[in-house]
């Protein structure tokens, strides 16, 4: 169902200009790799997973119930693009109709809820409260309203938004998007499988909230004005539902899904790609790549200066001077190239000048440096 008020008021907006890939500019670093700390009335604290669809388990064990739309019966229902789809029997036809995208608004499904304490993983039940697509205005992908089964205190069923909420155009709070992403990445940190992308599975669908390193890398607007007003400020455009390309002699000359898994190290600062963050939510970074979806715009101002190049598995170069004062230690099972050579004291192995001239590396980025940090004895690659 689509939001009428907003509608209305996207189309009494004056023309923003569409931005070009070039013009992407500025984005916002974050901790969180999805979602919101889940921490109301019957649900413990942890963070939403990905919901599950016919033979899937979660922690091992298959829910005993399966996804339903009310009214409807579906069958295997699975990601498409950035929207479910399947066949549901409709009474009216007295058969199977093939379904997608907004029409499976309503739908109710299994999902995990991860708890980093324990490290465990339990069944949850999650909707689809809406569907919607904003095609027309630059949006790129199918924006969801996620929201999360609960008890208020008085112990009455509720429904909590799983990805927060935002001030929309009429100063009133609404839920923050998500997008969907097929398969299902890792949330625990300090693990060699932490922050991968662990299932490919088109029956392991992870709502990607556009306040989180997944939703941010993935969210595709041609106009980020419009995207902006709809609770999705930043917008890197790594949408990994987009095959790859592949030229001459097997050469992969654009794989937006490698992008956007190195995209979700970067904007976490996940240098060591064992799913723990380093950055501090909020911190502004100019991110720029070999295939030109964003270029640095902030290159030779002052204050901002050359982070880190980054690829799936975590940084392949860091700046000495973006690790000034702080140490960065990756334990041994860590997949950067540097595992083997990184000192185990308070200083880190560090780079001079832009590693995006090494192969291995996909994006990079500058960050802009707010405070004074004390000078230490770099060592040079």
């Amino acid at each position: 169902m689509r939001t009428s008020l907003l509608l209305i008021a996207l189309l009494a907006l004056p023309s923003v200009a569409s931005a070009t890939p070039a013009e992407n500019g500025i984005f916002v670093n974050t901790e969180v790799m999805n979602g919101i700390f889940v921490n109301s009335g019957s649900l413990s604290s942890g963070y939403v997973t990905a919901a599950v669809f016919g033979d899937e388990t979660i922690d091992g064990v298959r829910p005993t119930w399966e996804a339903y739309k009310p009214g409807h019966y579906l069958y295997y229902p699975h990601i498409e693009g950035t929207g479910l789809a399947g066949w549901a029997w409709e009474w009216a036809v007295g058969g199977w109709v093939w379904r997608s995208g907004e029409w499976f608004e309503g739908t109710v499904m299994p999902a995990g809820l991860y708890n980093k304490d324990t490290g465990k993983t339990e069944t949850i039940t999650v909707r689809i409260a809406d569907v919607t697509s904003y095609a027309e205005y630059g949006v790129g992908m199918l924006l969801h309203n996620i929201e999360v089964q609960s008890k208020d205190a008085s112990g009455a069923e509720t429904w909590v938004p799983m990805c927060g909420t935002y001030t929309n155009l009429f100063g009133a709070q609404s839920p923050v998007p998500a997008i969907a992403l097929r398969g299902e990445w890792s949330l625990a940190e300090y693990s060699p499988v932490g922050g991968d992308h662990i299932s490919d599975s088109p029956y392991r669908v992870t709502f990607a909230c556009a306040s989180g390193a997944l939703g941010k890398c993935a969210a595709d607007c041609t106009d980020k004005g419009i995207c902006s007003l709809l609770g999705i400020p930043n917008a890197l455009g790594y949408k990994p539902w987009t095959p790859p390309i592949v030229g001459p002699y097997g050469t992969v000359l654009r794989d937006y899904a490698a992008e956007h898994q190195a995209c979700t190290r970067m904007v976490r600062a996940d240098y060591c790609g064992d799913g723990h963050p380093w950055t501090a939510t909020g911190t502004q970074i100019d991110v720029y790549d070999r295939m030109g979806v964003n270029t640095a715009v902030m290159a030779g101002t002052p204050y901002w200066m050359y982070e880190a190049t980054w690829n799936e598995d975590g940084a392949v170069r860091i700046a000495c001077e973006r690790l000034n004062g702080g140490a960065v230690t990756c334990p041994n099972y860590s997949s950067a190239p540097w595992a083997a050579i990184a000192p185990a004291t308070t200083y880190w192995a560090c780079f001079k000048g832009d590693g995006m001239n090494d192969p291995a590396a996909r994006l990079g980025n500058l960050r802009r440096q707010t405070i004074a940090l004390p000078p230490i004895t770099p060592i040079h690659f």
